[in-house]
Parts: structure tokens; sequence; C-alpha cells
């Protein structure tokens, strides 16, 4: 998802020991699939990343419900394209009984984004981040094995353009395909896409690393994600101001209205849809389950329209889910309120859904909130129907990611500050080594919840 592009500067690769902290309170039968309460917190685990500071992070998980954190140091608090700005990306893992495995830092320049990691089927890591060379900001794939070595590390520019990464999966050929927005003219290692600053575009790298194909599709946009299942099908979704083109499909906005792709593994358009907004709309994640619906979390301000049906937000930035099927009809929509940070994950079973709020919520099993921050995480079956949702305290918004976990579980991860209520334990954010100050640093946190 599209963060604001800062930063140039630049950060060697460096591998650092693992185990800076162990999980809160170790539980002998964490790694069971014990039946427990649907919701419940089985562990929580907080991880120290080597940095003073947290400004972005990403979670992913694999197969047998390990979780792959990507965690983005931000020394200088921010800053302009314009502005020199160190940082790193820091890519950890933790086992799917809680424990910290290893932690490896990876290059990067731009402390907005905690680069595009994605987890091949065989469960390694793979991540993209943005590297200044000789002032023109480049993207390099990092690719990692299992133990969090990196085994390769590709320039993804030829002799074009700067760009900036959004998104990279992995498919069952071990193939890398990326989500980019371009800075100027690109070049991926098929010839210039002669893409305009930002307009977006996607990219197929074979296993060895060689260029297959990119395609540009126009802009500008603003937010931008996309998803693909193991057979190379991908669902692109983004928020328009501007022309886009998806094979025979055009069409354009000026109110940074959202767009639904879907496309085959070779980049060919299955369908592709605009949904008129009368008010800007947020990309706030997209994910693609195996039988190629596709879920769209997107927040607006006012109406919203689908085509067999409008959405009406109930108060400026509400938020909604919006399921497509195979076709691109839309099987439906619901709309939740305002949620700071709605992100969306899939499991073997659902739909799982996490959030942020300091406002009551109803996500169709009743409100909940409403008393300060809460963060919260939900499972939802494929017709939208609540299955669960459990809510956690915290002293701060938490920005919340989900993904799938061990037994069916979610694991749902972000950052805090000060004490986080786990429910069956009180974490405590890592202590700030320079200050010596306990609130001074986010810590990021994975926990599991029972299915």
């Amino acid at each position: 998802m599209l963060l604001a592009l800062v930063g140039c500067g630049s950060r060697t690769q460096l591998a650092v020991d693992t185990a800076a902290a162990g999980p809160t309170e170790p539980d002998p039968a964490k790694a069971s699939c014990t039946i427990r309460e649907p919701g419940s917190v089985v562990w929580a685990s907080v991880t120290q990343a080597p940095f003073r500071g947290v400004s972005a992070f990403t979670l992913r998980s694999d197969a047998a419900g390990n979780a792959l954190l990507a965690v983005t140091d931000d020394e200088s608090g921010g800053g302009t394209e314009n502005e020199l700005s160190q940082s790193a990306v820091a890519v950890t893992k933790v086992t799917a009984d809680g424990s910290p495995s290893w932690t490896t830092l990876v290059g990067s320049t731009d402390p907005s984004t905690a680069g595009a990691l994605a987890v091949d089927p065989p469960g390694a890591a793979r991540i993209v981040t943005a590297l200044d060379t000789h002032g023109l900001l480049k993207p390099v794939l990092s690719e990692l094995s299992q133990d969090g070595t990196v085994t390769r590390k590709a320039s993804l520019t030829k002799d074009d353009g700067p760009w900036f990464p959004i998104a990279v999966r992995s498919d069952q050929t071990l193939s890398t395909i990326v989500l980019g927005l371009a800075r100027g003219p690109v070049n991926l290692g098929g010839g210039s896409l002669e893409t305009l600053p930002r307009e977006f575009f996607l990219a197929r790298f074979g296993r060895a690393g060689g260029h297959e194909w990119s395609k540009k599709f126009g802009g500008s946009v603003t937010y931008l994600d996309f998803d693909g299942v193991p057979s190379g099908e991908l669902t692109l979704s983004g928020t328009l101001t501007g022309e886009v083109t998806f094979g025979d499909v055009k069409f354009s906005s000026a109110t940074q209205a959202p767009f639904v792709a879907s496309l085959r593994a070779d980049g060919s358009t299955i369908f592709a849809h605009l949904f008129p907004s009368t008010s800007s709309t947020t990309l706030l994640g997209v994910v693609r389950d195996a039988k190629q619906n596709s879920y769209v979390a997107l927040s607006f301000g006012d109406s919203l329209d689908l085509g067999s049906m409008t959405l009406q937000a109930p108060e400026p930035n509400s938020s909604a889910i919006i399921k497509l099927n195979a076709t691109g009809a839309v099987a439906w929509a619901k709309v939740f309120g305002r949620v700071h940070s709605l992100s969306v994950g899939l499991s073997a079973h659902g739909l799982l859904v996490g959030g942020s709020t300091k406002k009551a919520v109803d996500l169709g099993s009743g409100p909940f909130g409403g008393d300060g921050w809460s963060t919260f995480a939900a499972k939802l079956d494929t017709n939208g129907a609540v299955s669960w949702v459990k809510r956690l305290n915290g002293t701060a918004e938490f920005a919340p990611r989900v993904a799938a976990g061990a037994c069916d579980g979610v694991l749902l991860a972000g950052t805090f500050r000060g004490t986080f209520d786990a429910g069956t334990k009180l974490l405590h954010s890592s202590e700030d080594a320079l200050s010596g100050t306990l609130e001074s640093n986010w810590s990021p946190v994975v926990m599991l919840l029972a299915p």
C-alpha cells in the first residue's frame, strides 16, 4: 500500500543476532491446537527491532503459521523527497509458537515504508526496498533463506529512472511480481515503459531473476495494493485521479475513486471496474482467495457507487469491505463506520479483519468501543457474517495488521508505546537504550489469537 514518497540516503545490509527479546511469559501450550475461546490470546511476543524508533511495518505469514515482519527504522523522524534520511528495514521471523527466530537488516532509504515484503510458497522471505543510487531512488530485491540469510540481491532497475516499490508477491513458480510507482520513465529489463510520474506498473521476474514481462497502467494514483494466488492470478486495486487502461478497459476519475482489476499470470485483464465516488477514497488493502474472490478494504466519506448497490458513509472516513467474485460482480459489501488502520487478511476458512478505533464500531455482531483507543481483530466467513470479534486495549492507535496463523488462528501485529493489554497479559514497549525512557519507543508486537 502506498505511503508518502520520501527520503534518499543509504544504509548497508547487515545480519544481526536474532533474539533481542523473547515472548512475554512463555506459555508451554502456546503452539498447540487446544480448543480455546475464539479470539483469545494464545501467545504474544514483543520484538525488539535494533532501532530507536519504528515508522512503518508489514506482516506476512507462511503456510506453517510463522510470522514475518518488516519494520522500518526512522532515525531522521521523516523528511521530504528532497531531504536525506537514514533508515533500514529489519525483517524478523517469529515462529508459530511465538518464539523470535532471527532478524536481518536490509538496506533502505525510505522510512515511510517497511518495504514490499512477500513470503514464497516454501516459506522464504523476499523484500524490495528503495536504495539511493547517485541521487536516484532505485529498488533492490533481497531474497532471504528460511534461516534469514540473504541469498541474493538484485537491482530491479536498468538504465532508466527511479521508482518506488509498493508491494511484492511470489507464486508457485517462485517468480517475483512487483507493483511499483514511477517517478519517470522506467526500464525493468524489457525496455522503457515510458511511464510518467505517479503512473503505476506491474513487473514479473522469473525464479532466476530474469525479466518476464512488465506493464504500465496509467495514473496518477494515490493508494495502491495487490494480492495474488499461487497459480499466478492477481487482484490489483487503488484510488485514481487520472486515467488507467487495463487491456480493452479504460476509465478515468477526478475524485480519487477506487478501482479493482483482476489479472491473469501473464498480466492480461480478466475484469476491471471503477467505483465512482462523491468524495476522496483511501484504499486500505486487498486480498484474493483460492476461489478467485477479491476483498477490498477502503475508507470513504460520502457515497460509493458499486453498480449493483450504493454505499453510504455514516460519517467521514468510514471504512468498508467489498467482496467481488471471480467474474467481478459485487457479492456483498459491509460498512463499519470510522476505523483507523483497517487491515484484511485471509485464512483457510474466512476473512480476517483488524483495526484500531476511538469510536464505537459495529462489524455486524453489535457495537463495541467508544471509550478510548481499542484494537480489535475479527474473523468473518466468506459471506461477511461475523464469527467472532476480539477487543484489546492500548494507550494509543495500534495500526494493526492481520495474517493467517497456526491452527487456523489469527496473527495480529502492530506497534505500540507504553503498555498494551493483550487480554491475558500486559505488554510493555521496549526501553529506549539512549534515553532510558519507556514511552519513547514504539515496539513491534505480534500475537496469535485462537480460531
